[in-house]
Parts: C-alpha cells; sequence; structure tokens
C-alpha cells in the first residue's frame, strides 16, 4: 500500500482530507514474538489502515492511516499492551 516511501523522487499520493498518515518505529523485544499479529489484530478494532514489518536492526516500522484521532487511539492501545 505505502510502497512510494520505497521510491526516494516519488511523492505520497494526496490524502482525503481529515486523513493522517503517520510512520512509528518501535524497538524493544518486537520479533519473534508475534508483535506484527497481534498489531494487526489490535488495528481491526479501529478505522486505521496501514502496514507493519520487521527491519534487519531488530526494530519494527508500523505504517498508519486514518483520521488523526484514530490513528493516535490505536497507537495508544499498542503503547499500553507493550
Amino acid at each position: 500500500m505505502l510502497d512510494f516511501l520505497n521510491e526516494k523522487d516519488r511523492q505520497p499520493p494526496a490524502l482525503p482530507e481529515g486523513t493522517v498518515r503517520r510512520r512509528y518505529s518501535i524497538e524493544g523485544q518486537v520479533q519473534g514474538v508475534g508483535f506484527r499479529a497481534r498489531v494487526m489484530d489490535m488495528a481491526r478494532g479501529f478505522e486505521v489502515t496501514g502496514r507493519v514489518s520487521n527491519l534487519d536492526d531488530g526494530r519494527v516500522h508500523l505504517f498508519a492511516e486514518g483520521r488523526e484521532r484514530e490513528v493516535a487511539d490505536f497507537v495508544d492501545s499498542i503503547e499500553a499492551a507493550m
């Protein structure tokens, strides 16, 4: 979905009014413990879209898109679960 991030020279597509796109880098015990699957399950409870992926250095990147309050509540729920 957010493949534009891999190409330096492209601009991200315009978002509908009221929609935000956020990128988070998450550190800690997040690889090999089901973190990505848990985050995807949690996302179903919010009106958000996005992607979560492992990085080579042990961190996880989370890309979330939706209404600002929904994205903030989603991220708050992840932090509370950690």
